[in-house]
């Protein structure tokens, strides 16, 4: 529905959802991509161990605030009682 997907709520929980999702691979990976020899398991090299930490780093960094945005969101709804029309 497309008037479901233009609403704020719906919006902060899918880049949530997202920023889960990717952080969740990155860490899926755990240590592959690490350069060979420096953990166990490891098969990378270091510009593959660069990118996933920027991966990791921006999962860590969105999904806190995407839940301070809910918390936001649901205080200015329940307390404030706003509408989004």
């Amino acid at each position: 529905d497309r008037n479901r997907r233009s609403r704020c709520y719906h919006r902060l929980l899918f880049g949530m959802s997202i920023s889960d999702i990717i952080g969740s691979f990155g860490l899926f990976l755990s240590t592959w991509p690490i350069p060979k020899g420096e953990a166990y398991l490891a098969a990378g090299n270091v510009e593959s161990c660069i990118a996933i930490g920027f991966i990791n780093q921006s999962a860590i960094l969105c999904t806190p605030c995407y839940n301070a945005s809910l918390g936001v969101y649901y205080l200015l709804v329940i307390v404030r009682g706003w509408k989004e029309e």
